[in-house]
């Protein structure tokens, strides 16, 4: 479709075949500017709790550094949140959570995911078993 006109013979073709029409309007990648704010929040929360994980076997989980680090994360991941609830076009929009459709969605999405991640955990482990 590269002409109004060819897009006007497609929506007559459906509505002559299927009786109608139903089309999905989505605002997805249409932003007045991109959210550096949020990008900034939850990449540097992210960023700074997997670097606290990944250095706490080698300095202590208990050592001021990866301590720090993942307080640091926390309250980054923290203020993305808030900031995601209060922008009118966020990196992320957490206000579609609480649509009772798309929720479960999410959980079984979420749900599968981990359990996708532990079989890629386990499966090597279970091969080295003498």
């Amino acid at each position: 479709m590269d002409t109004p006109e060819s897009g006007a013979a497609i929506v007559d073709t459906a509505v002559r075949r299927f009786g109608r029409l139903d089309a999905v309007v989505s605002n997805a990648g249409i932003s007045s500017r991109p959210d550096f704010v949020g990008a900034a929040l939850l990449g540097s929360g992210l960023g700074a709790v997997l670097l606290a994980a990944s250095f706490a076997p080698e300095l202590g989980f208990a050592s001021i550094a990866v301590l720090g680090l993942g307080v640091a994360g926390l309250a980054s991941v923290a203020g993305w949140i808030v900031h995601a609830l209060r922008a009118s076009q966020p990196l992320i929009d957490l206000r579609l959570l609480t649509s009772r459709r798309l929720l479960p969605v999410v959980v079984a999405g979420g749900l599968v995911y981990g359990a996708g991640a532990q079989v890629t955990l386990a499966l090597p482990m279970m091969t080295m078993t003498p």
